[in-house]
């Protein structure tokens, strides 16, 4: 079996996750991206496109399909891999919003990888509400965020420890670089 590793960047829409999951992807060898958003059902961006907030009745079809997702991946990777690249690292980096614990404690159950890891890129909800307002063509607009925020459940305040907690108000790259050099280095070969 493959040492497969699954980042999960999670938190609110607009904190930065798909940014820092595409850096990740790029820094870490054989890192593969998933976008999270992608795999929500029809029915899911719908609702949000017309401001209307999700609900666990909605989230729970969309996790299971990132679970699904993550775990065919990392099949595929273990497949398509000869038995001298078995011994080297193999990353999936998947967004999902994944507020509440109940939703983290869900994608914990992934299974075909050696270890799960969440990165919560946190900041102020106006700088969040700074950065939505100035993205195009998204779904998820500025009257969408309180009701993330108002969902979220602070893996740091609930003392989750596979949880890199790192500052939004940092440069991308120096957000990357603490969670490979520092936050990580534990736990990968890098």
């Amino acid at each position: 079996m493959a040492k497969i590793k699954l980042l999960i960047v999670m938190g609110p829409s607009g904190c930065g996750k798909s940014t820092i999951a595409k850096e990740l992807a790029n820094r870490l060898s054989n890192g593969s991206y998933v976008e999270g958003d992608q795999l929500h059902p029809k029915c899911n961006v719908d609702k949000m496109s017309n401001a209307i907030p999700l609900d666990d009745d909605d989230r729970w079809p969309w996790l299971q399909l990132i679970r699904e997702h993550c775990e065919n991946k990392a099949i595929e990777i273990n497949d398509e891999l000869d038995n001298d690249d078995r011994d080297r690292e193999h990353f999936i980096i998947v967004t999902c919003s994944a507020l509440k614990k109940i939703y983290r404690d869900r994608l914990r159950q992934i299974q075909h990888v050696e270890w799960i890891k969440f990165i919560f890129p946190n900041g102020s909800q106006h700088l969040v509400r700074e950065r939505i307002s100035q993205r195009k063509n998204h779904y998820m607009k500025c009257n969408m965020l309180a009701s993330q925020y108002a969902c979220l459940e602070s893996p740091v305040e609930s003392n989750e420890n596979d949880v890199i907690q790192v500052d939004i108000e940092q440069s991308i790259d120096t957000i990357v670089e603490a969670i490979i050099n520092h936050q990580l280095c534990d736990y990968i070969n890098y």
